[in-house]
């Protein structure tokens, strides 16, 4: 059995993480002891007086499994986002798990692309908390549905920040599983309007060991707006999924490559790597079909020189191959080969943090 993990009665934070008050830092899963469970009011609102240390401004948005609000940090001032298990599936043991392992996870990555976690523990009322950096900016998927194909121009230095993130999360054991346009925001920082920040490490898991297939990627498969669910946890995109992840598999970084190589088409074609009518459809495809050229679907890419378009089509076909010994190995060198076809746009600019 689990040993609890401690929690602080001024701070409400968890012993795994360091404590000012005098709290004992007990090494532990990251699992709430049985014994600190949610007792909720029906008519419980997240106020200040819930979360200590924090002075909130008003909810962001909210899902199915959790709400996202706007704080301040009241020591530093800092602004940041503040996400707390949903009240209604407060007592569900597995939803509660899932959301302290994604706090967990995340806390565990200091690239400058990925989102940080900053804090977590338990609300006074019991539901687990995760605080991260506020974010303001458009998600990649906004901006392809605003305006279609992104130029390379554009594309090939977003391309490049996030595998810098994945390299940086997959060194630390830890794959994303659901890499897609709506979980890469794009913001203004350090002089770009492009910065990117992986965000939505929910379904993320350290792949260090695994050799059997995963838990949440077999058995029956349900279709929700194009997304899976299995026991009622949504495992990952179809749009985006990895042959593997569409088995049931055993699976590992890889899969992230794969999904990469879904998010590089449809930026730079405005169209998702296969079109299907339903979830299992989209599986079939990507378990068996080829996807058609880039530049079938974008003409525009024939602009730029035949060397250029041929290296990207290269990186992108190698990132989608089915067998996952022919991909790519690390994400690390697609960095280095995105960053060859960055020297050969006509403006190259300097890329971020190189």
């Amino acid at each position: 059995m689990s040993s609890p993990i401690l929690v602080c009665e001024k701070c409400s934070k968890l012993g795994a993480i360091t404590c000012a008050h005098g709290q004992p830092d007990v090494p532990a899963p990251y699992v709430i002891p049985t014994r600190v469970k949610p007792n909720l009011p029906h008519d419980a609102r997240l106020d200040d007086s819930l979360l200590r240390g924090y002075s909130l401004q008003g909810e962001i948005g909210s899902g199915a499994t959790s709400t996202v609000y706007k704080g301040i940090q009241r020591e530093s001032g800092k602004i940041v986002a503040v996400k707390v298990l949903s009240k209604s599936i407060a007592k569900n043991e597995a939803m509660i798990e899932r959301f302290k392992k994604e706090a967990y996870i995340s806390s565990q990555l200091f690239s400058p692309y990925t989102v940080w976690t900053l804090d977590y523990g338990l609300l006074l009322d019991g539901r687990p908390f995760m605080v991260m950096d506020f974010i303001e900016g458009k998600s990649a998927g906004d901006l392809v549905e605003e305006e279609g194909a992104v130029s390379l121009e554009r594309a090939l230095p977003i391309f490049f920040q996030i595998a810098t993130g994945l390299a940086d999360a997959h060194a630390h054991g830890i794959m994303h599983r659901d890499i897609k346009p709506d979980n890469v925001m794009l913001v203004e920082e350090n002089d770009m309007r492009d910065w990117v920040k992986i965000i939505d490490f929910g379904i993320a898991k350290s792949y260090v060991g695994l050799s059997e297939p995963d838990a949440e990627s077999t058995g029956e498969f349900a279709e929700e707006s194009l997304g899976l669910t299995h026991s009622g946890v949504v495992i990952g995109s179809p749009l985006y999924m990895s042959p593997e992840q569409c088995l049931g598999s055993a699976i590992d970084h890889r899969t992230d490559v794969y999904s990469f190589g879904c998010f590089m088409y449809e930026m730079l074609t405005g169209y998702s790597v296969f079109e299907a009518s339903s979830a299992e459809n989209m599986l079939f495809k990507h378990i068996y079909e080829i996807p058609v050229a880039m530049s079938e679907k974008a003409p525009s890419l024939t602009l730029h020189s035949e060397e250029l378009l041929s290296r990207v089509e290269q990186i992108v076909r190698r990132a989608l191959a089915k067998d996952p010994d022919n991909r790519y190995q690390l994400a690390s060198d697609i960095r280095i080969d995105l960053r060859a076809c960055i020297n050969l746009l006509p403006t190259s600019q300097p890329l971020p943090l190189d």
